[in-house]
């Protein structure tokens, strides 16, 4: 059985014909004497094939007398006999006193005679209960007259289903509004279940983040009573402990796409304890399904997280065995080549020049190697990844220090603006130090062309620079680390936090982006990417100065 076309395929073997009917005209009015009739043949042949191949009825009039002049076969089976010759008003609309009063023929001739296109109208057939979408124009026949060619597409299945969706729609509204009064009802007891909900934290907001409802979970597990927050936004009241304005902005886009977002924080309880909180937002909606507000589930994940720390570090302290066996038989071979020459050296007791330089040479190497040690020491030192009062810029400084061989190698300049008014914060110096590495790593992988750049090529730049620069803003501790590589493409920038994704071409270092955006929001920040205006990646770090105590933090509201 032959499949029936879709809407849309008719629509393109109608412009298909349209281009036809185009060429038809132009060969009528252009063909030379000697050509004419041979080229108006072959197009009226050519066309009456197109036209028979339509399932949609396609006929021809003269514009003037009204006599139909040609049907093609999906219009001739609506007939039981040959109508050509008949007139289009009498025998297609069953008239008997004159033309159609919707006939279309003035709209498709100008004040000259001159055709002006097509004309697409909606007509309602009675006879045959259908609805079609007619196209008309103007176009000169084979015998140099001037006709109506109509093709008229059925429509009539569409509007039907289109009337049917809208009594669907209309019947679902008068549902929604009979339901109204049941979702009045039942909000009593939602409020009772909310506050009698003791393992959950839940707090409900408006629109604009307002708290309007803060269970008694939500008051031990965040530290504040629901007097001190009610009215106030999330963003205030949750900002200290956590994150900024940037991350609910984040939470609220998220929410609209997807129906819910997930993120864990670091709050403190009401006895003053540092708990990890596994949070959920969700769209709270009205009687009639409108969003009216956000919903945040909170729940104590404390004691998971641990377990997961102490996974981390056994999974560390394997990886550490490993890398220091490799680090043994790298640097073995080395030292004993110093240690014999500068046994050597030191019993010679000529002075000269040359003795000088390889002395020199020799230190500066010893030195160099035993920098690298120490530095790798300090990355893995029990303690290390416990908060603690730690220096930003000296996590940096020392974590450039670890890298300036690579640097080196790789011709990069590392250009360090460090700001003497950074205060201490309380933070992990290992944790800070993966995180710093491992941007310093995709800086310079990007930079040499391990990475691919935002347009998919290789990038190689002459001057390759890392610039990292800290300042104060306010409360908060700014790092910006940038490179002048080729940057990042925009679908990376949506991605590059999430786990297990990447674009290099290999095996990269460090802990990977996703596990940096843990860390950097686990130290109560967070961290964005974006592309430099002239070019290369820029990555923004964000951390909380020391923490300050609750009443610096919330201030009673005051009586109007």
């Amino acid at each position: 059985m032959k499949k029936k076309p879709t809407y849309q395929e008719l629509e393109q073997r109608i412009r298909e014909l349209e281009k036809v009917a185009v060429d038809h005209r132009q060969i009528m009015e252009t063909s030379q004497e000697s050509k004419e009739s041979i080229g108006i043949l072959e197009s009226n042949e050519r066309l009456a094939k197109i036209f028979d191949s339509l399932d949609s009825r396609v006929y021809v009039a003269d514009m003037e007398t009204y006599e139909i002049i040609f049907l093609n076969k999906y219009m001739r089976k609506d007939f039981s006999k040959d109508v050509t010759g008949e007139i289009c008003w009498k025998t297609i609309q069953g008239l008997r006193n004159g033309p159609c009063d919707f006939c279309t023929n003035k709209y498709l001739i100008d004040a000259e005679g001159k055709p002006t296109g097509i004309y697409v109208w909606e007509h309602y057939n009675p006879i045959m209960d259908r609805t079609y979408e007619c196209r008309d124009q103007a176009i000169q026949w084979i015998d140099g007259r001037t006709v109506r060619l109509e093709i008229a597409t059925n429509i009539t299945d569409r509007r039907r289903a289109e009337g049917a969706l809208k009594k669907a729609h209309n019947e679902l509204e008068r549902q929604v509004e009979e339901r109204t009064a049941d979702l009045q009802k039942t909000k009593n007891t939602l409020n009772s279940i909310l506050d009698s909900a003791t393992e959950y934290a839940i707090t409900a907001t408006d629109l604009e983040l307002r708290i309007l409802h803060y269970n008694p979970a939500a008051e031990h597990l965040f530290g504040y009573k629901a007097k001190e927050v009610l009215g106030r936004t999330v963003q205030e009241i949750h900002a200290w402990e956590k994150v900024d304005k940037n991350r609910f902005d984040k939470a609220i886009k998220a929410v609209s796409q997807n129906g819910k977002y997930e993120y864990e924080i670091v709050s403190h309880d009401s006895n003053g304890q540092e708990r990890f909180v596994y949070c959920v937002i969700m769209p709270l909606r009205n009687e009639k399904g409108d969003e009216a507000g956000y919903i945040l589930f909170a729940h104590d994940v404390t004691k998971i997280r641990g377990l997961q720390t102490q996974l981390v570090r056994s999974e560390r302290l394997a990886a550490t065995g490993q890398l220091a066996v490799s680090i043994a038989h790298e640097i073995n071979s080395p030292l004993q080549a110093i240690t014999f020459i500068l046994n050597t050296l030191g019993k010679d007791s000529t002075q000269n020049k040359e003795f000088t330089e390889n002395i020199g040479l020799l230190k500066g190497a010893f030195n160099s190697i035993s920098t690298t040690i120490r530095n790798l020491l300090d990355l893995n030192r029990p303690g290390q990844d416990k908060k603690q009062q730690t220096s930003i810029n000296t996590v940096i400084e020392k974590t450039v220090a670890l890298i300036q061989t690579q640097l080196k190698k790789n011709k990069i300049k590392a250009n360090l603006d460090l700001s003497s008014e950074i205060p201490g914060i309380n933070a992990s110096p290992q944790q800070l130090n993966h995180v710093f590495l491992n941007l310093f790593s995709n800086a310079i992988e990007a930079m040499t062309g391990i990475s691919k750049s935002k347009n998919g090529g290789m990038t190689h730049k002459t001057g390759r620079k890392i610039n990292v620069k800290t300042y104060l803003n306010k409360r908060s501790i700014v790092i910006k680390v940038a490179d002048n590589g080729p940057g990042v493409s925009e679908d990376d920038l949506e991605h590059m936090f999430d786990p297990f994704y990447t674009r290099k071409k290999q095996m990269g270092l460090g802990i990977g982006l996703s596990v940096c955006n843990d860390i950097i929001e686990n130290h109560g920040g967070m961290i964005t990417a974006e592309n430099a205006p002239d070019g290369g990646a820029v990555f923004t770090l964000k951390l909380p100065c020391l923490k300050q105590s609750r009443k610096e933090r919330i201030q009673p509201i005051k009586e109007a």
